[in-house]
């Protein structure tokens, strides 16, 4: 769900605007001096660390959940050029 850009641009509005009423921010502060400011992860960030840890738990499950046989396929299937801390992770 977080992945469609729409989505994406609606949680930024979002993050955004509640950073702004809690740090009494002006409308023109930008979301990353907010973000700063605030000490908040980018949500781009914040959703990468969360999908690490995810899989992190799949893959240290000792069965062979649908989810782990699924990561270990997709392991054999990571384009050299599609390097992310996510794909490094499953690697």
């Amino acid at each position: 769900m977080w992945q469609c850009s729409a989505h994406v641009q609606i949680l930024e509005k979002v993050q955004r605007k509640g950073l702004s009423v809690c740090l009494g921010g002006v409308g023109s502060d930008s979301c990353m001096a907010l973000e700063i400011q605030s000490c908040v992860l980018p949500l781009d960030l914040k959703r990468e660390e969360i999908l690490v840890r995810e899989c992190c738990k799949i893959m240290a499950e000792d069965d062979m959940s649908l989810p782990k046989q699924t990561l270990n396929e997709y392991r054999n299937e990571i384009p050299d050029d599609k390097v992310t801390p996510i794909t490094k992770m499953i690697r």
